[in-house]
């Protein structure tokens, strides 16, 4: 079945539509189909997920309302979902824009008592409704729709960095009924906007209701929208996928309704065991940390001021950028284990010589043969003066004696602390360094 429907967003400005003569231009053919029996194309599980208010029914929006029951069948007739995922654009950009993702769901939550419908028997997850709840999104109007979309990388950056914050309906509408007369807005003589006096005296504002047959043309993140509770959620990221849990089939009453249910036994022993493994991982990194630091401290001395901090930046990060830690510092402590290996090796070299000129200098020496001339007679008082004279200064050592060699390894011993003082200054630099452009990489 083929109907004749108009093209309206929430910015769409009615009255100048009017005005203009310009609502027939925006009336297309639409194809009405049976949607129920036919399912979305997309239902492979996906990331980027995120739930939107779409509009709420019988608030006024931009001078004019959507009907309530119109507003549920879109939803429980399943079309934003067929015949085809409506897609995500920005500022309704139906010719040029491309898509910045794909409608998944739809849900209907009548305000009074947040009863909810749906076309798939898909649960709406207890975080979604409660995030428009507490923001206040059912206190005016009768229901809303929220709808469940995937986006790309860029788009979902940009909601969870907050530029993006706000989405706006594009739909198409049968016709557009003048709340005063009851007539087509297109045909009567009101005004959008425009307040008049009743028979009864009374005095009322022209606001059109949208009304008929509705079929979802996309949903578009705005600026500024019509709706102010047409806000954005991000889901938790552990729950940030497609696979949403079957509907507890009691729940269900007449129309399709839906009720939350808060006791189950079930969704109580899944939270349990939900917190149970989070404490079991929380548990395991914090052990991870533990050995970590020792690890560190075997290694590098550091205060404990020091250590506080660095526990505080590690339990900060991801287990993947823990990952990533670890492998640094190990890197880092085979650099400064093969340092101290290469200084007790020249250390014990350095032992080994001095034992083994010690050992040559101690064995006895051979005795001398008497010469047969005797000694030529010395001048006591010249032995003495020269034995003054020896006391005062000191000889130095012989080339190639134990002192020699033992005085040169002290020297080379001292040459070689002085190198590791200004080679391990010089690293603590560099590591500060390194390190610093390595969290950068890695860790942001």
């Amino acid at each position: 079945m083929i109907k004749h429907l108009y093209k309206i967003n929430d910015f769409t400005d009615i009255n100048k539509m009017k005005e203009d003569k310009t609502f027939n231009d925006s009336k297309v053919k639409v194809q009405i189909s049976d949607k129920k029996k036919r399912k979305p194309i997309l239902n492979k599980e996906y990331n980027n997920l995120v739930y939107m208010l779409a509009t709420t029914s019988d608030k006024e929006i931009n001078s004019r309302t959507y009907a309530d029951k119109s507003t549920k069948e879109l939803v429980v007739s399943g079309g934003w979902t067929s015949p085809y995922n409506k897609p995500v654009l920005k500022n309704h950009d139906q010719i040029e824009g491309e898509p910045q993702g794909r409608i998944l769901d739809a849900w209907y939550v009548k305000h009074d008592g947040l009863s909810i419908e749906t076309a798939h028997d898909s649960v709406l997850p207890e975080d979604v409704l409660k995030f428009f709840q507490d923001n206040g999104c059912f206190e005016e109007g009768t229901g809303s729709t929220i709808l469940k979309a995937f986006v790309d990388d860029e788009t979902m950056k940009k909601i969870e960095d907050g530029f993006y914050l706000t989405v706006s309906q594009g739909i198409f509408v049968e016709d557009m009924r003048c709340n005063i007369c009851g007539s087509s807005i297109w045909e009567c003589s009101h005004s959008v906007g425009k307040e008049y006096e009743m028979e009864d005296k009374t005095k009322k504002v022209c606001i059109p209701v949208a009304s008929g047959q509705y079929e979802a043309g996309e949903i578009s993140i705005v600026n500024v929208p019509a709706n102010d509770t047409s806000i954005i959620y991000i889901p938790d990221k552990k729950d940030n996928k497609t696979n949403d849990a079957k509907i507890d089939k009691t729940q269900i009453t007449d129309s399709n309704t839906i009720v939350p249910k808060i006791d189950n036994n079930e969704n109580v022993l899944d939270n349990t065991q939900n917190d149970n493994k989070n404490k079991g991982d929380e548990m395991i990194k914090d052990l991870t940390i533990t050995l970590l630091l020792k690890d560190m401290k075997n290694t590098w001395k550091f205060e404990d001021s020091a250590e506080a901090e660095i526990k505080d930046f590690i339990s900060s990060l991801e287990d993947e950028k823990i990952e990533k830690l670890t492998k640094v510092l190990d890197s880092l402590k085979t650099s400064t284990n093969n340092l101290v290996k290469e200084v007790s090796d020249s250390l014990q070299i350095a032992a080994t010589q001095v034992e083994t000129i010690k050992d040559s200098e101690q064995k006895p020496e051979e005795p001398k043969v008497e010469s047969e001339t005797e000694p030529e007679a010395t001048n006591v008082e010249d032995n003495k003066e020269n034995a003054e004279q020896a006391n005062d200064g000191k000889e130095e050592p012989k080339e190639g004696s134990a002192e020699m060699v033992e005085k040169n390894i002290k020297d080379d011993l001292e040459a070689l602390k002085e190198m590791l003082k200004a080679k391990d200054a010089q690293a603590k630099v560099e590591n500060k360094d390194s390190l610093s452009e390595l969290f950068i990489k890695n860790f942001n």
